[in-house]
């Protein structure tokens, strides 16, 4: 006995199904299901899964030409503050870190608020290229220009001096450009305006995981080369933090590219998961806040420098 499974409701639909390490798009008509096969829909406001255990691997469905919009690399702007602490010392580690991640924290605040709803909500069933959330108010153009001007006015005020304004504005300039080259796309203002990016996370995640080591990398060089020329020397424990924090970050990335932890095991997607991926993306920006903090207040030794002629 074989039967199709349900008609969808937001049509056309694709499905998308893992066979022996391949994945093989197919339209959802062409898709059949045993009688006694188990078919479990997962719907949220903005997305739909159905996933079933097949003898050939795992199988779901998800809407055919969805926008893939979201949060983009964690890693590269985390170094950015990084950079800024160097180069506009008046300002402490937290407030570059704060305004260096500042569209992704107000994704998150919005996101509770049922503004910018990100789905899939299960932390099991995400992936970098099927992640959504319409990031109007803290990722797309138009808001970004206000939160730089709040982030320059926060720096001159907090701090007394431009120096840390204008290094805070910067931070969310350059954090919208590495959301458009390695990100996932945004907007000029809303869904219905022109889009912003090149979207690689949903077309391309592992030439944008890419993109983001060279440029954690430069960051990082960026640091290591003003040390030297400082004759600043970390502590081990400082390079170790830095080196999980960005080495380990991206290496953990890279198995859910484009695969979920359904995906990848075959396992079935624990319900009692269900609206748990942000809250756990708060607490891995949470972590690594606390991580690069400490790391900040390790002591340091001051190599004698070269008499300069």
């Amino acid at each position: 006995m074989r039967s199709t499974p349900p008609a969808a409701t937001n049509g056309p639909w694709r499905a998308r199904q893992r066979v022996g390490g391949r994945q093989s798009w197919g339209a959802l008509d062409d898709v059949w299901r045993g009688g006694q096969s188990l078919l479990t829909a997962f719907l949220t406001e903005r997305y739909e899964f159905a996933w079933r255990r097949h003898s050939t691997g795992t199988m779901y469905f998800v809407p055919h030409g969805t926008k893939h919009i979201g949060a983009t690399m964690i890693g590269g702007h985390f170094a950015t503050a990084l950079v800024a602490k160097q180069q506009s010392p008046a300002g402490p580690l937290a407030f570059y870190l704060v305004i260096s991640q500042l569209p992704d924290l107000l994704w998150h605040g919005l996101h509770f608020l049922g503004v910018e709803a990100t789905s899939p909500s299960n932390p099991m069933l995400v992936s970098l290229d099927n992640m959504q959330a319409e990031m109007t108010y803290s990722h797309d153009l138009l808001p970004t220009v206000l939160w730089f001007v709040v982030a320059v006015l926060a720096g001159r005020a907090l701090f007394g001096g431009w120096r840390p304004g204008i290094t805070a504005g910067v931070l969310i300039l350059v954090h919208l450009l590495c959301d458009a080259v390695s990100g996932h796309t945004h907007h000029v203002f809303g869904p219905e305006s022109p889009a912003i990016g090149l979207g690689l996370y949903a077309t391309a995640p592992f030439v944008a995981l890419g993109i983001e080591a060279i440029f954690t990398a430069t960051m990082m060089a960026w640091v290591f080369a003003t040390d030297a020329k400082n004759g600043v020397r970390r502590s081990r424990a400082t390079l170790g933090v830095w080196a999980a924090v960005f080495g380990g970050g991206l290496l953990m990335m890279l198995p859910s590219a484009n695969l979920s932890l359904v995906e990848m095991t075959g396992l079935a997607p624990i319900e009692a998961l269900s609206g748990l991926f942000v809250p756990g993306v708060v607490v891995l920006y949470a972590t690594i806040f606390a991580a690069l903090l400490w790391a900040e207040s390790r002591p340091t030794t001051q190599r004698t420098l070269p008499p300069t002629s």
